[in-house]
């Protein structure tokens, strides 16, 4: 009886140092863009990293373009899968919020919008890394935007860019959204005289 509780204590004991460790991470998410002030290889580009013990399964940042071909030369890691949800009101966990640009190392004012939209890689195995480089092309200009790493979520008193803080995505320019609101009202047109 006195070895089957040593024994359940220890498995209890390793279970309760592997299982969280894998289960909640402690990530740091570096912003690296080239065109938010970092020397990453794409416009949009982050370095995920978790500690040694540690691996995440997924990551995801608010964007606004819901057109995954938008986002040209994607980085993924192999075996990994990308995607665009929309965001579901009812669901908090998954909101991104997001805030003017505010330059890497420094401190923003805190989120002031929603963006409507997360780019979400994802593991389809569950094997998880523990570091991994995610990133993209994308016309649009920087913005400070919400992150999720294996449901760890950023903290926005802290720098952006920097490791617990926001990071930079795409926020389309108003002449784009102009265009493609104008594009999809020909295309509207044309059905309307074509069903006629």
């Amino acid at each position: 009886m006195k070895r089957l509780v040593y024994f359940l204590l220890l498995t209890a004991c390793v279970l309760g140092l592997t299982v969280p460790a894998f289960a909640i991470p402690h990530p740091t998410v570096l912003c690296q863009g080239n065109v938010c002030g970092g020397g990453g290889p794409r416009n949009y580009y982050y370095d995920i990293s978790v500690l040694p013990e540690e691996k995440f399964t997924s990551f995801g940042i608010g964007v606004h373009d819901p057109v995954l071909a938008n986002y040209a030369n994607m980085m993924t890691p192999a075996g990994w899968s990308v995607t665009i949800n929309e965001l579901d009101p009812k669901k908090p966990q998954w909101t991104m919020p997001d805030d003017p640009f505010t330059a890497h190392g420094q401190n923003t004012g805190g989120p002031s919008g929603l963006c409507p939209y997360t780019l979400f890689w994802w593991d389809p195995i569950g094997m998880g890394l523990q570091q991994a480089n995610f990133g993209f092309n994308h016309p649009g200009s920087p913005h400070d935007v919400g992150w999720v790493v294996s449901g760890v979520r950023e903290s926005w008193a802290l720098p952006v860019g920097t490791g617990a803080g926001p990071v930079h995505s795409p926020v389309p320019e108003p002449g784009s959204l102009l265009a493609l609101s104008s594009g999809l009202l020909a295309l509207a047109g044309t059905f309307v005289r074509r069903r006629g």
